[in-house]
Order: C-alpha cells, then sequence, then structure tokens
C-alpha cells in the first residue's frame, strides 16, 4: 500500500491486484517491524513459530499470573473486565495493574489463589486478589496485650476489619467472594482479611512455630514478581500470631517484624472478586 505519509524505511507489499494488496512487512524509521504472519525462527533442529507461541501464553489465563503489567485499569471495574474475571479468561488482566478509585490503587496481587482451596466450600468459580497500595486504615489487633483466642478473637478480625470492609468502594463490595480459610486450628468464613507472613513473605518469620497451619500456603504473586510493593512506608498488620502478646507485621522499612497486640498499625487488607 503507498506510504504517502512517509511512516515506513521499508516495505514488501503482497497481493495481485489493487482491490487486494496489503503489508505484508514493515519497518518504520524508529526500527519498528511488523510482520502480516508469524515469525519461524530456526534454532538447531527445531522450527519456532514465534507469534504462535505467545499467543499460546497470553491465552493461558495462569500466565497472567507471572507477568506484571501495571497498568491503570480506570476508576471502576468495566462489564468487560468483569466478564473476563468470571468466564476465567483474565483478559486484559495481569498482576500489578490496578484501579485507581478516590485517590487509592487498589491492586491486583494473584489470580485464582483460593481456587479449590478450603474445607467443605472450597472456590471453584474464578477470582482474583486485590491488596491496595497503601494502609486503608489503622487500629490494634486487640484490645489487651493477649493472643489468647487467637487471631479469629482478636479486635481485629471481629470488628476493625468489618468496618474495612464497609468502607470499601461499592464497585468492589458487590463482588466480593467469601472464602474458607484455616486459622487458628478451624476453617473459618472470609471475606476481606489480614495477610499472612506467607503470603507477603513467601515463608515464616516472626510467627510463632505453634500459629503456622494455614491455608494461605503461598506467596502472592504481587510480591514474588516484584518484593518493592511489600513495602508502604508505613508499618502494618498481618495475622500470624509471634508470641502470647504480639503479632505480626511489616515495618515501614518492608521487613518483617512483630509488636504488641495493643500498637496501632496500618490495615492494609486482602480480598477477592469474582
Amino acid at each position: 500500500m503507498e506510504d504517502a505519509d512517509g511512516k515506513y524505511a521499508h516495505i514488501v507489499g503482497g497481493g495481485t491486484d489493487a482491490n487486494n494488496r496489503k503489508n505484508i512487512h514493515t519497518v518504520d524509521w524508529d526500527g519498528n517491524a511488523e510482520y502480516a504472519g508469524d515469525v519461524i525462527v530456526h534454532y538447531g533442529d527445531n522450527t519456532i513459530p514465534i507469534g504462535a507461541i505467545l499467543k499460546s501464553l497470553l491465552d493461558n489465563p495462569y500466565m497472567h499470573r507471572n507477568v506484571f503489567r501495571g497498568k491503570n485499569l480506570g476508576e471502576f471495574i468495566t462489564d468487560e473486565q468483569l466478564a473476563a474475571i468470571r468466564d476465567g479468561s483474565f483478559d486484559d488482566l495481569y498482576v500489578g495493574d490496578y484501579w485507581e478509585i478516590n485517590g487509592l490503587r487498589y491492586r491486583i496481587a494473584d489470580i485464582n489463589y483460593w481456587k479449590g482451596v478450603g474445607y467443605q466450600e472450597s472456590v471453584q468459580k474464578p477470582h482474583i486478589l486485590i491488596v491496595p497500595d497503601t494502609a486503608l486504615g489503622s487500629g490494634q489487633m486487640h484490645t489487651s496485650n493477649s493472643t489468647s483466642g487467637g487471631y479469629k478473637s482478636s479486635t481485629m478480625k471481629t470488628v476493625r476489619l468489618n468496618q474495612i470492609a464497609n468502607s470499601l468502594p461499592d464497585v468492589f463490595k458487590k463482588i466480593l467472594i467469601s472464602h474458607r480459610m484455616f486459622s487458628d486450628g478451624t476453617w473459618i468464613n472470609v471475606s476481606v482479611d489480614l495477610m499472612n507472613e506467607v503470603m507477603v513473605h513467601g515463608t515464616y518469620i516472626c510467627t510463632d512455630n505453634s500459629n503456622k497451619q494455614t491455608s494461605d500456603t503461598q506467596q502472592l504473586a504481587l510480591f514474588r514478581l516484584v518484593p518493592e510493593w511489600k513495602t508502604i512506608g508505613a508499618n502494618y498488620w498481618l495475622r500470624n500470631l509471634s508470641s502470647a502478646q504480639t503479632y505480626t507485621l511489616v515495618s515501614q522499612y518492608g521487613d518483617a517484624s512483630n509488636d504488641m497486640a495493643t500498637s496501632t498499625y496500618g490495615i492494609r487488607p486482602v480480598f477477592g472478586i469474582g
């Protein structure tokens, strides 16, 4: 086709007459090349179709949790985005992408993290996990310096996290999912919750040895791919007991730490939508 705007340094045309002429290969003045078909690479005895391989990778929904993109997805979840979550394709949704609502960024932290996990009522439908870039509030883990009764009985779990859940944008509250989580020796239903040490660091560091059994057994893809996102410039609580009086947290410097249950630190929750 005619290069009326002088865009290309090189053009290979195709077609037999004026009605079906097209560019099958172009190179612009910045060196960017385009091909109408695939690009075949011969490597040893292998014939590698680059385009076909990329398509198979990008069409695999689980590859979306192995790619950090960091794209702004808008101020609300579109019908197309919600459909891509619910049909399990996660089309144009990747780890690190975020919605910016009322000045806060809610970032995709993982894909299908809870699928098939949980006693009796495991999550079967496709979903994404979201972690905000900042704390959504602050609070104590408990009103006394005691971890008696475990995390499930703490003031944070029974009161403060309910307040945080109610403060979420309506666009998330309408499509929150509930899942079964093992905590303090029993299975409980959870929607909006604190992260544990494994989800953030990929391992236990300050958690008491008697408090390590959990159903959240993998590091979130967000922190696996880009560890710097663990750090938000402020201390925030994690849900593991560290001793008879302390809970775990992530410090403002990004290291694993702990402090008394009555201390007041940030609340950076994790929740799933689907």
